[in-house]
C-alpha cells in the first residue's frame, strides 16, 4: 500500500518538475507562497522520501514493483478447503470445444469431430 502512495506522490513531483521545465512555474511553491515556505519544504521532503522508497522497492524486487493483495483475496485455510472438497468440480473443455482461431482450424476441428462421431457409432453397432 505504501508503494502505491509513493508512486502517486512521485508522479505529482514529476509533474511539478515538468511544469517548472516547460512553464517556469513551481506548482508546490504556487500553492504555498514560495519555495522557502515550511509547507513547501515539507512537500519537497515527502516527494524525495517517496522517490527513495520506490528506488528501494525496485532494487528489492529486482526491477518489479509489487503490490501486496488485500486480505480478502488470500486463500482459505486448509480446514475450509477440505469442507468444500465435496462439491463437484466443473469438467474441463476438450480441444474440440475451443473456439477456432481461423477458418482452416475450424474445418479441421469439424472433420475431427465427424471422425470421432463415426468411430463412436461404429463401436456402438
Amino acid at each position: 500500500m505504501i508503494t502505491i502512495f509513493a508512486f502517486i506522490i512521485v508522479l505529482f513531483g514529476s509533474l511539478n518538475w515538468l511544469s517548472i521545465g516547460m512553464f517556469q512555474y513551481d506548482i508546490v511553491a504556487g500553492l504555498f507562497g514560495f519555495q522557502g515556505n515550511i509547507f513547501s519544504r515539507i512537500i519537497y521532503i515527502i516527494i524525495g522520501v517517496s522517490a527513495l522508497w520506490l528506488t528501494y522497492a525496485v532494487i528489492r524486487y529486482k526491477g518489479k514493483l509489487t503490490i501486496k493483495k488485500s486480505l480478502k483475496n488470500e486463500p482459505m485455510p486448509n480446514n475450509q478447503n477440505q469442507q468444500n472438497s465435496n462439491q463437484p468440480t466443473q469438467p474441463t473443455q476438450n480441444n474440440f470445444e475451443q473456439k477456432p482461431q481461423n477458418a482452416e482450424q475450424s474445418n479441421l476441428n469439424t472433420q475431427t469431430q465427424e471422425q470421432n462421431n463415426s468411430n463412436t457409432q461404429n463401436l456402438n453397432s
